[in-house]
């Protein structure tokens, strides 16, 4: 992320909040994200495929105008090789102007619905901010949770309290 790749994220946030859809827009850019391969984007560097023919090739991708049209703007200024970048930037701008605390949750298995309750309501009273939390399953792990929040990790793991027994039978 540069300062390049937060420009355009903010140009395009403007314009979704214009039209009020923050949300929708980033729902969409994610959902693209994750079905652009490096191929695609090969393609988009590729020097003999004209401007027209990619923009062509986008128009069959995103039915959205907003995303289509700002999909054009980077072909023209040849800065697809940022999108990935950007949606990024879009997200921290949409976590900034809401107050929101996207949190992830990495597990042995699916938390339960109360586990994901208690940990959205502690987090929200502990920061005063309304959470957002994700998921990851980790299968390798014994027991217990990890908390991966604005670059801070509250481990409950079995092996982290393992390792801390570990170290204090060491003292």
């Amino acid at each position: 992320m540069n300062d390049v790749t937060r420009q355009y994220a903010l140009a395009l946030f403007s314009l979704a909040r214009e039209a009020k859809s923050e949300k929708v827009v980033e729902a969409k850019l994610i959902e693209l994200k994750d079905v652009l391969t490096e191929e695609f984007f090969s393609l988009m560097r590729h020097p003999l495929i004209r401007k027209e023919e990619k923009k062509q090739f986008l128009t069959k991708i995103t039915e959205d105008l907003l995303i289509r049209h700002f999909l054009f703007v980077l072909v023209d200024n040849d800065r697809m090789d940022d999108f990935p970048d950007m949606i990024t930037d879009y997200q921290n701008l949409i976590t900034s102007a809401n107050q929101l605390l996207r949190a992830t949750v990495v597990s042995k298995s699916a938390l339960t619905e109360e586990q994901r309750s208690r940990i959205q309501s502690k987090l929200e009273k502990d920061y005063a901010r309304s959470v957002e939390l994700e998921e990851q399953i980790d299968p390798s792990m014994l027991a217990g949770f990890k908390i991966l929040f604005e670059g801070f990790v509250v481990d409950t793991s079995a092996e982290k309290k393992l390792a801390d027994l570990k170290a204090n039978l060491k003292k």
